[in-house]
């Protein structure tokens, strides 16, 4: 198996805070890596959370908002939200071919 690297970022990706990401990864620039985003409701996946920039926009072939059911001890506690994408534009798309 081939060792793949993975990065791990947060919402700053996006323009948003990201907490301690802002230090450690400042910036991110455009990527045709796949784009796995995870968050705990479905509008943190679509919009940063400071104003109503469309965080779809800045992806490459953004898939569907889906969630599974996180349950303990078979009952349901919370749902988790996720998407796949192909890539990342970056945080101004337009400037992208």
């Amino acid at each position: 198996m081939e060792n793949a690297q993975l990065d791990i970022r947060s919402r700053n990706m996006f323009g948003d805070s990201g907490a301690m990401y802002d230090f450690w990864f400042p910036f991110e620039a455009p990527t045709d890596r796949p784009i796995i985003q995870v968050g705990m409701k479905r509008r943190h996946l679509e919009k940063i959370r400071m104003g109503t920039i469309d965080v779809e926009q800045m992806l490459d072939q953004p898939g569907a908002i889906e969630y599974r059911v996180i349950e303990r001890y078979g009952t349901p506690v919370r749902r988790v939200y996720y998407r796949v994408s192909q890539g990342f534009k970056g945080q101004n798309p337009s400037a992208m071919p």
